[in-house]
């Protein structure tokens, strides 16, 4: 294996990404589509609400000794309401104030109008506009004047697009670009390579020595997550702790790729696991052995990979793997297996699942999520820390990467629509990938805030590995690769490899 090692220590600072220059966050259309949908929702929900309030005796307010006044009562209820909804119209959030048909205050039209009109974020201006009505028990509602909501909430939305676009406006124009000092590539083949973390000082002192973590990301996005920027690295903090760090970045698929599958793709991360093997043996004349960190869908393809070079991999670190994808929280898999068969088309036709339909999946998940954060964005100051690194992690986020059509149908429809991994049917060069075969120590960490990988789906892994060390950060999915809060967990993740 030969290194090619490019300037060691020197940072070498790239031109803005193209992505900024391009009309993104990917796709621009649904993210500005999300919001004028709510928009139209809350204003079209009016009608139905007024209609489903007029004439409607609520439920008198629950008696006995700490019973409150019945307006404060309501009110009570009602902001209890609001802040169930969030602004999300997500109604699985509001099921604790819904109730059941007996315990509910209203029936279900009036709940699910209501929900909808708190959908653009007018929650005060709703409840003035109900005024004392929550007040009046068991006497009759009278038909609400809602002209002064319907400004309200145009006004709102007015303002919070303009918001929205001021913040792509300004993450556009930001002049951060990613500069950190270019690792060695020590092995190439077709679009992947192998970058090695080391400054160059201890290539022959004593670098045998060192504990070997190969870092694997997913397939569908850029390695470079994992070393984001000098400040924010999760490979260069487990360098810093003293560890040979390798990060297998897939790259994009080309011609040699075009008909991969997962079987191809894992076949390339052992022939990877090899080479380092080959190349630490060259030094110390002796076998290596190694740990594999896989971060997301790469923990998936890390864990048959380990399974086939049991003496070479003693140690397995699943970050925010998926097991069971049919866990609570997970996409319905009907849906899935439909959607498979709805993108046959493009998949016969290009080959491979285009980076727009992928960020559109993604995307389904909160289609809000654009709306709220480049709101957000639009008044953060651009010069600090804050704003460069949502910059970063955006210039990330749409420097996606296409996925082959073989590996789209196998993880659309046997993943999530089959649950082939958890239900015992995944099959990798023909043999069962079952977790429980895998003879080492294993980690296992699961973000409690993981909106992209439920915690479920990934805690199920752990019921069929052996030795495992659980943890479970108060982090999200990106957040625990891009927080100044998950330096900790990079360190118990060194610890684990390093002891």
């Amino acid at each position: 294996m030969t290194v090619q090692q490019k300037s060691p220590g020197r940072a070498r600072p790239k031109a803005a990404p193209q992505t900024r220059r391009g009309l993104y966050p990917r796709p621009i259309p649904l993210h500005l589509a999300g919001p004028m949908m709510v928009y139209a929702a809350s204003i079209g929900a009016l009608p139905s609400l007024n209609a489903a309030l007029s004439g409607l005796k609520p439920k008198a307010a629950p008696t006995g000794p700490w019973s409150p006044d019945p307006a404060e009562f309501w009110r009570a209820w009602a902001n209890g309401a609001a802040a169930a909804f969030d602004g999300s119209g997500l109604a699985a959030n509001a099921a604790p104030f819904a109730g059941t048909a007996e315990s509910a205050p209203f029936p279900t039209p009036v709940w699910a109008a209501f929900g909808l009109a708190l959908q653009c974020g007018a929650t005060a201006e709703l409840l003035n506009s109900l005024g004392d009505l929550f007040g009046t028990g068991p006497t009759p509602i009278e038909a609400l004047d809602l002209s002064e909501l319907l400004m309200a909430i145009d006004s709102r939305f007015r303002n919070d697009l303009t918001a929205m676009l001021d913040g792509i406006e300004t993450y556009r124009r930001h002049p951060y670009a990613r500069a950190v000092p270019e690792p060695a590539i020590v092995w190439r083949e077709g679009a992947s390579c192998l970058q090695y973390f080391n400054d160059g000082a201890h290539q022959g002192h004593g670098v045998s020595a060192r504990p070997i973590a190969l870092v694997t990301p997913s397939l569908i996005n850029r390695a470079y997550i994992l070393d984001l920027d000098s400040d924010t690295s999760f490979c260069r903090s487990l360098q810093a702790m003293g560890l040979d760090v390798f990060l297998l970045d897939w790259g994009a698929p080309g011609a040699e790729e075009k008909r991969f599958g997962l079987d191809e793709y894992i076949a390339r991360l052992v022939r990877a696991i090899d080479a380092i093997a080959a190349f630490r043996a060259d030094e110390s004349r002796t076998p290596a052995t190694m740990a594999l960190v896989g971060y997301c869908m790469g923990g998936l393809l890390t864990l048959p990979a380990a399974l086939q070079r049991p003496k070479t991999v003693r140690k397995l670190a699943l970050l925010a793997t998926p097991w069971d994808f049919h866990a609570e929280a997970s996409p319905d898999p009907q849906a899935m297996l439909a959607l498979t068969d709805a993108l046959e088309p493009v998949l016969r036709t290009l080959d491979h699942l285009p980076v727009d339909i992928i960020q559109t999946l993604f995307a389904a998940l909160d289609p809000l999520t654009a709306f709220r954060k480049f709101s957000r964005f639009a008044k953060v100051d651009a010069d600090t820390p804050e704003a460069r690194l949502f910059v970063a992690l955006e210039d990330w986020l749409n420097d996606g990467v296409s996925m082959t059509a073989p590996v789209a149908r196998e993880t659309l429809g046997g993943w999530y629509g089959r649950n082939e991994t958890a239900a015992g049917a995944w099959r990798i060069a023909g043999r069962v990938v079952d977790p429980g075969d895998f003879s080492g120590q294993a980690m296992a960490v699961i973000p409690a805030a993981d909106k992209i990988v439920p915690p479920a789906s990934a805690l199920a892994i752990t019921e069929r590995l052996g030795d495992t060390r659980l943890i479970r950060p108060a982090l999200g999915h990106i957040g625990m690769m891009s927080s100044e809060r998950a330096r900790d967990l990079w360190t118990r993740i060194g610890s684990f490899i390093a002891d």
